[in-house]
């Protein structure tokens, strides 16, 4: 069995380093928007996540969404989707077989529908949740619904569907894991908090390595490292502080009880994850 993993970027965003860590300096910083590329010798190529696509302005360019892009602005030319990317590497849209979605923000779903082969893997009690909300309270939870591909439900399966195992003496304090393949490769976990229904990802690859995508439980290495969460006026852009919190905790936990485990924030700059 081979498993290989490409770490690549869709564009980025801008925020105040002072909110998305306790103690940041008030200057604003750039923060990508990554996804992985995974290829499983038997189950072909599988991405986490897309990063951002162009429809993200075209979403974004009437109220209420416009307040999104004016709360977190961003940037993404055509050459820098997913979809460009994967072309220059020899990888077509029809090769995608699957995409595990971590939850629902733009800069995580803003290219699902540049893959019209693959199949959706998220958290579907979550996705209901969003969906029926209006459009005040969709932008309030960070959705926009018309980034996803018209025919997105029939080609989703819903994470609690696969089997699950204990990693607990492995990756503890995380106790559960769904085994997306059942050969241990790609091990799929809750991360509640930052919004509903985020998962994360550990990719054990070929080469004896270990990858935990961890989504957006923090973003940068310093708040899991140290234990340090977001300014508290993030509380009004959580989906439960509590939780956020908790799992915030576990990674931190993690990582000092396995250093060699290589932890991935979505947002943190990729030399350095």
């Amino acid at each position: 069995m081979t498993v290989k993993l490409n770490l690549l970027q869709a564009g980025h965003c801008t925020q105040y380093e002072n909110l998305v860590i306790r103690g940041g300096a008030f200057r604003k910083m750039i923060f990508p928007a990554l996804f992985g590329l995974i290829y499983h010798s038997q189950y072909g190529f599988i991405m986490f996540d897309t990063g951002y696509s162009e429809r993200f302005f075209q979403e974004t360019d009437s109220f209420p969404n416009r307040v999104y892009a004016k709360l977190t602005p961003v940037w993404i030319s055509p050459d820098q989707s997913a979809l460009a990317q994967l072309q220059q590497i020899g990888v077509h849209s029809s090769d995608i077989r699957l995409i595990i979605i971590s939850h629902f923000h733009p800069d995580h779903i803003g290219g699902l529908r540049d893959f019209p082969s693959a199949q959706f893997v998220y958290k579907k009690s979550a996705y209901y949740r969003l969906k029926k909300k209006n459009k005040i309270s969709a932008l309030a939870a960070g959705f926009l619904p018309g980034l996803l591909p018209e025919d997105f439900e029939a080609r989703s399966k819903d994470i609690d569907t696969y089997p699950t195992i204990t990693i607990k003496k492995k990756y503890y304090p995380f106790d559960l894991a769904y085994d997306l393949f059942g050969d241990g490769s790609l091990l799929i976990l809750e991360l509640p908090g930052h919004s509903l229904g985020q998962l994360g990802l550990l990719v054990s690859t070929s080469d004896q390595k270990q990858y935990f995508f961890i989504s957006d439980s923090c973003w940068l290495k310093q708040s899991y490292q140290t234990f340090t969460p977001p300014n508290r006026v993030m509380r009004l852009v959580t989906d439960r502080w509590g939780d956020y919190r908790a799992t915030l905790n576990k990674i931190y936990l993690l990582h000092h009880r396995c250093p060699e485990l290589r932890i991935i924030p979505s947002h943190h700059n990729m030399l350095s994850c």
